[in-house]
Parts: structure tokens; C-alpha cells; sequence
């Protein structure tokens, strides 16, 4: 392994997918459409049912059973009559990122209500989209633009893991890992990110969650954004790209950060792409996985029926979302056309593609040997996954997310499952989710709040208990 300073990243890099349209009236005509049809929900929303902010949760009825550090008001691990006794002796002024003390036995569900206000608390469990991005379509345009928000710069220190077949990762870590000597004694939580399609560390939504996490003194984390392959301004080593199912390289990362800090709790934050990858591979490793827990944001979960909305439905998906995705995946392969010379593949029937799914069929497919594009999606899919899932997650997703469609969202396997706590809002767009900030028409990411909290929650929790098989 070896270890460099990050790149620094000039503004035109770190610009997000929409303001990498192919033309400026292609642009204003996505964006005219997408106040058009934004003003009509609004007009038609104030003579209809007016659409709640609050957050809806979907739990299994019989919540998960875990043991938890941090309690001394009972002895030998017994259940406690209230729950949340067991909890509410760490205060979060006081609270380190892994309590003290003797264990006790609750519900994640009173672990959450103690612990994650924005979920749980009917007064703060609220997203209120900015009033200037008043649906799907602005917030995940929006979310571009906050690449040049300040106060969110982060100075990582970047790894470069080998992987077993000659290719490489990207770890870009913060704090450095340069002050802990001593690995195998470390029990400072680690938080392992995965960025979404084509995007890598510098992105906003990466970067707004670890100045969150490392705002409050209290909580002593060390962050690790896992740059997929070639991404995040990293060099591509083989002829070989990432896909949305392809978990070996997380599989290979996970056992060698595990290796080299075994008693430091490990956790998973996944942004859209990286949260289908993580949570397949959660849910391929069952009892066996590191992560003490993880959370899912934006999530496509079916890419099938993803992909078919995308192209199919509307307006804003084949006029724009394909392309400018399309546009970041051919750029991401041709800044390494270098390595693909003699692979086999016609880079110039790849640069003419037109939409994701021609480039799946052209490129994806065809590199992790399966028969079609259809065949690629089904499989590389993680609802097949998520019943399997054993440790406790948090899917948060938007309602009007106009790339990973709410039709995908699989809201039966989530609540028959109780290691997963589904969170969703009516409105937040594609990794939005932009409020209304205290200074003017300023706004704020919403997520990296509630995120934080489930994180802090999640290390309260020495273990879970077994299911009863039903």
C-alpha cells in the first residue's frame, strides 16, 4: 500500500452531472421543464391534499433485540421492563463515540427514539424542502451547485490499496492515519463511504456528511471515502471498471481495514450507486459481515425498474438524466482509453452511445460476463439482498427522486426484516434533500443530521441478539 496526499480538485472537476450537459440549451430547456412541471404539482398540491414534511418509518412491528454498552441500571444483561432507561444515562453532551459500562438489553427501536430525533421526534422528524427547490428535479439539480459551497473543504490523505488482480482503490482517509502507530490496539470508529455513479471523495454530499461527523468534539471518528475504481481522480491500472453489483473490491477493502484496526467499530454510508453496492454486499456476507452498521441513501435497489423509468416514463429521464449519465460514465472510460487499447473494446461505437442502458449493453455487461444488459441489472441488483441483510440499516429515501424511482424502493422486505429501519420523504430529490439555511436564501444538506445520528446510535450497540426463527 502506499500513501499520497489527495488530489486538489479545481472547480471544473468537482462540478456535479448536470452542469455537464452536452449544450446550454439542452440545459435550459432540463431546467425550464423542471420548473414547469414543479409549478403545476405545487398549484395542483395547494387545491389537494397537502403533502406531509414529516418523515415516515417503516420498522418491523417486532424490533430488533440488541445489548448495549453503555448501561448500569441492570445487572447481567437482563431485559429491562423500560427499555429506554437503558439508554438515557449518556447524555449527548457527554456521550464518547463507544460508551462504558455494563451491557443492558433493548430494542433498536428505543435505541433510535433516544438517540435520532430526526427520525423519531414527531417535532424534529421533518424535511422541508427550500422553497426556491420545491421538487425532485431542482434538489438534484441543486445539489450539483453545492460544490462550491465553502466551509465543506476536507484535506484527505490518500491510500492506494493493490487489489488481487493488479488493479487498485482509492482510500482517501480523515483524519490522516498517520497519528495512530499502532493499529491493532485503535478502537476509534471508522466510517467507510461509497460515493455515487462516476462521483468519488469530492463530492458534496461525501463531503458535507464527514464535516458533520467531525463537528462534534464528543465523537471521535475517522472517515474513509472508498474511490471506486478509476474514479476520484485516481489512475486506472487494468482494463477492468466498478459495476452497481460488483462487491469484490469492497469485499477486499472491508477485510483489509479490519485487519489492520480489529477492534475499531466499522460502519457504512452508502450515497446511490455505492449504497446498491454496500448493501448487496451486506447482504451477500449475512452474519458474517465487519460493519457494525450501515446506511443507504438514495438507493436505486432494482436497477431494472430504475433503468426502465429512467427511459421510459416522463420527460426528464430520457430527455436528460440518461445523457448526462451516459456523458459521465463515456468521459470516466475515455480519460483511461489508454488502458482499454487492445481490450477488445470499440471505444468509438462506446463514445456514440446514446444513454446509460447503451452503454451498459456496449461496456458493463460485456466486462463482468453477463448474457444481456437485462440479465446485468437483475443480477447486480441488492433487493434480492436486503432480506438477508444482518446488520441494523438505515435506508433513507426520497419520494419524488426522479433517477432511483420510489417504485423500486422494496418497502415489504423492509419491513419484514428487522435489522432495517426505511426512512422517506416526500420530497428531496436525488442526494438533495436542501432546506432552507439561517443566512437569506442560503440552503443546507438535511441528511447529514439524521446520518450522524443513526451512526452514533448504531455505536451504542455492543451486539444484536439472535432472530427467533419465524
Amino acid at each position: 500500500m502506499s500513501v499520497q496526499e489527495a488530489p486538489v480538485l479545481a472547480d471544473d472537476q468537482v462540478f456535479g452531472p448536470f452542469i455537464q450537459l452536452v449544450t446550454k440549451d439542452t440545459l435550459v430547456l432540463a431546467l425550464t421543464v423542471a420548473v414547469v412541471l414543479g409549478t403545476m404539482n405545487w398549484l395542483f398540491s395547494r387545491f389537494g391534499k397537502e403533502t406531509s414534511p414529516l418523515v415516515r418509518i417503516y420498522h418491523h412491528a417486532n424490533s430488533l433485540d440488541v445489548v448495549l454498552h453503555n448501561s448500569t441500571d441492570t445487572e447481567n444483561g437482563d431485559k429491562i421492563s423500560d427499555p429506554t432507561s437503558c439508554v438515557s444515562s449518556s447524555s449527548s453532551s457527554t456521550r464518547k463515540a463507544i460508551p462504558e459500562g455494563p451491557p443492558c438489553v433493548t430494542t433498536l427501536q428505543h435505541v433510535l427514539k433516544q438517540y435520532c430525533p430526526t427520525l423519531t421526534d414527531p417535532e424534529k422528524a421533518v424535511f422541508r424542502p427550500s422553497r426556491w427547490l420545491f421538487n425532485g428535479h431542482l434538489q438534484t439539480a441543486a445539489v450539483t451547485r453545492m460544490a462550491f459551497r465553502t466551509g465543506y473543504e476536507v484535506d484527505y490523505h490518500r491510500e492506494l490499496v493493490p487489489l488481487p488482480d493488479g488493479g487498485s482503490v482509492a482510500l482517501d482517509w480523515y483524519p490522516s492515519t498517520d497519528d495512530v502507530p499502532n493499529g491493532q490496539e485503535s478502537r476509534q470508529p471508522i466510517v467507510l463511504i461509497m460515493h455515487g455513479l462516476t462521483g468519488g471523495s469530492h463530492e458534496f454530499y461525501v463531503r458535507a456528511l464527514i464535516k458533520k461527523l467531525m463537528a462534534d468534539p464528543q465523537l471521535s471518528y475517522r472517515t474513509v471515502v472508498m474511490n471506486n475504481r478509476g474514479c476520484g481522480f485516481s489512475e486506472l491500472l487494468t482494463p477492468q471498471l466498478y459495476s452497481a453489483g460488483y462487491t469484490d473490491d469492497l469485499r477486499h477493502v472491508v477485510r483489509q481495514i479490519h485487519s489492520r484496526y480489529p477492534h475499531a467499530p466499522l460502519v457504512g454510508v452508502g450515497f446511490s450507486l455505492g449504497s446498491n453496492i454496500l448493501v448487496k454486499y451486506i447482504g451477500e456476507e449475512g452474519d458474517q459481515c465487519k460493519f457494525a452498521g450501515a446506511v443507504s441513501v438514495g438507493n436505486p435497489f432494482n436497477l431494472l425498474q430504475t433503468s426502465d423509468t429512467l427511459h421510459d416514463e416522463g420527460i426528464m429521464g430520457p430527455l436528460v438524466y440518461t445523457r448526462v449519465m451516459r456523458g459521465n460514465l463515456v468521459r470516466a472510460l475515455m480519460r483511461h482509453k489508454h488502458v482499454f487499447m487492445g481490450a477488445g473494446m470499440d471505444l468509438d461505437t462506446v463514445n456514440k452511445s446514446r444513454t446509460v442502458r447503451e452503454f451498459d449493453e456496449l461496456v458493463t455487461r460485456r466486462m463482468f460476463g453477463y448474457d444481456t444488459v437485462k440479465d446485468y441489472y437483475v443480477n447486480a441488483s441488492c433487493a434480492p439482498y436486503v432480506s438477508k441483510v444482518r446488520v441494523p440499516l438505515l435506508c433513507l429515501q426520497s419520494e419524488d427522486d426522479p433517477i432511483c424511482s420510489a417504485k423500486s424502493i422494496p418497502y415489504e422486505d423492509c419491513l419484514n426484516n428487522p435489522f432495517i429501519v426505511l426512512a422517506t420523504t416526500a420530497h428531496g430529490g436525488h442526494l438533495g434533500w436542501l432546506e432552507a439555511g439561517s443566512q437569506g436564501n442560503q440552503v443546507k444538506p438535511w441528511t447529514p443530521e439524521p446520518i450522524a445520528e443513526y451512526i452514533s446510535a448504531i455505536l451504542h450497540i455492543d451486539h444484536c441478539l439472535p432472530q427467533a426463527k419465524s
